[in-house]
């Protein structure tokens, strides 16, 4: 019984070394060097600091085409290092009060998409959060509403005291909240939030922000409502969507039909006002498509 108990740890011992090099892109026992990789992407995906010599640690990741991560060198460059700047090991560090700059990784001659690192001050009594209070990702309390300020979505909070009515949550990493709490359901667990939008100058009166951010090594996230009913390729930045064989009209005019009436009717380009930005949206052909 002790021989077996000693080749079940020994094996056990074994299988997580194993797994453990596979899970970190390891070559196994031949040391070899790492696999090519063909993508780097920066894990934060937004980045707010609020004064002038507050840092945050950035984190990158090269995969290979198999989707395993490689311990490969990664370069960190900002394109305004003396408004935002970043070190060999990817902290971000501000050096001034106000301003806003673009963050990459580059490892084998391969760029990530940028970050877009901002830094600002809030308005006085703004709640600052990160992303590890955040559980799971905002939900909106009317899929499908146009854009409007009006607009409402549910968060939910944990490790930070509930919110009083009317204060102004911002967080300061990649989920996307940021607006005036209209409701607290206290007695859930974690605690649920509804929050209101607000235009960006309630929540940072001294924003200055002048960025032309380019997107071609950004990957594209195609709603599940679309996938299920076009193929879709990319060439180079020209997206062509193409009907699947078993997406029938019926079926392209029912998803199209849920869509608010101003956007399934509207022709390219749509244009639409948020808060204190005017915004455009052009489409060759995707005017009856629901984007």
């Amino acid at each position: 019984m002790l021989s077996i108990t000693r080749f079940l740890a020994r094996w056990t011992l074994v299988t997580l070394a194993v797994a453990l090099m596979a899970a970190c892109g390891g070559s196994g026992g031949s040391g070899g060097p790492p696999a090519p990789i063909v993508k780097v992407e920066i894990v934060q995906k937004g980045l707010l600091l609020t004064a002038s010599g507050q840092s945050s640690q950035l984190m990158a990741i090269a995969t290979d085409a198999y989707g395993n991560a490689q311990n490969v060198p990664i370069v960190w460059r900002s394109n305004k290092p003396g408004t935002i700047s970043v070190d060999a090991a990817g902290q971000v560090t501000a050096q001034v009060a106000s301003g806003s700059g673009q963050i990459v990784a580059v490892a084998q001659g391969l760029q990530s998409a940028p970050l877009l690192a901002i830094v600002t001050g809030v308005v006085p009594g703004a709640v600052l959060l990160k992303d590890a209070h955040i559980v799971g990702d905002p939900v909106e309390t009317s899929p499908g509403a146009e854009a409007s300020l009006a607009n409402t979505y549910q968060i939910a909070l944990s490790g930070i005291a509930p919110p009083a009515i009317g204060a102004i949550l911002i967080n300061t990493e990649s989920k996307p909240v940021g607006g005036r709490v209209v409701a607290v359901d206290s007695s859930s667990n974690p605690v649920i939030v509804t929050l209101q939008m607000v235009p960006a100058r309630d929540m940072f009166p001294t924003l200055e922000l002048s960025e032309t951010i380019d997107l071609s090594n950004a990957e594209i996230t195609i709603p599940t409502e679309v996938s299920a009913l076009y193929n879709m390729v990319r060439t180079g930045n020209t997206f062509t969507f193409t009907a699947k064989p078993a997406a029938s009209a019926n079926a392209a005019m029912r998803a199209n039909a849920s869509q608010p009436a101003a956007r399934r009717n509207a022709a390219a380009p749509t244009k639409l006002k948020l808060g204190i930005f005017d915004c455009e949206i052009t489409a060759t052909g995707l005017d009856r498509l629901p984007v």
